[in-house]
């Protein structure tokens, strides 16, 4: 059984680089708990040149507000704050603001998007214009749609391949062609995801 109030926590080491300048931040994100006296959601961060040269620090809390120590410790710069909550944040999973305009398909970037954009998931929309049982239904039918398109390229011998990106080692790198095909509204994707 699961009591008490559930919560996330971040814990362990993230490397932040600029794979343009080579540039860098490794951000630890503390452990909180029982046995710790780290406070909770709090972040360490150093920052590092091209060259591997510790530039900076910053700190905070994930949550919160992140700051730059520029120069020492009593010379802060507030680089990011969270947003207050919305007033009935509770019916929306609390989801801030941002998170609540993530999906928000407008008129005006419609004409933009590739048909695989998953703001354009109708079980999706159906569900955030609150028509629940329909978006259930519609969930399930792309769910057996996307087994019957694997499991077709498996017959096939073939594998999934991203339209924008490529794999290289470990990391996913950008390969080109999004932002002018979105820009000239000539997108070539002819899968039907929906």
């Amino acid at each position: 059984m699961i009591s008490g109030t559930k919560y996330l926590e971040h814990v362990g080491v993230m490397r932040v680089e600029n794979k343009t300048t080579g540039e860098a931040c490794e951000i630890k994100f503390n452990q909180s708990g029982m046995w710790s006296s780290a406070p909770k959601s709090e972040i360490v961060g150093l920052l590092f040149s091209e060259k591997g040269e510790n530039v900076g620090k910053i700190g905070g809390k994930w949550n919160e507000m992140i700051f730059h120590e520029k120069g020492g410790p009593n010379q802060l710069e507030v680089i990011w704050k969270v947003n207050p909550s919305l007033p009935n944040h509770e019916q929306y999973y609390g989801f801030t603001q941002f998170c609540v305009e993530l999906n928000e398909l407008t008129p005006d970037i419609e004409e933009y998007l590739p048909n695989t954009d998953t703001r354009l998931r109708p079980d999706q929309r159906l569900f955030e214009n609150g028509q629940i049982q329909e978006a259930e239904a519609e969930k399930l039918r792309l769910e057996q749609k996307q087994r019957e398109y694997r499991k077709l390229l498996e017959d096939r011998g073939e594998a999934w391949v991203p339209q924008w990106f490529k794999l290289e080692g470990e990391e996913w790198v950008y390969n080109g062609g999004y932002w002018e095909a979105r820009e000239s509204k000539t997108f070539e994707s002819k899968l039907q995801l929906w």
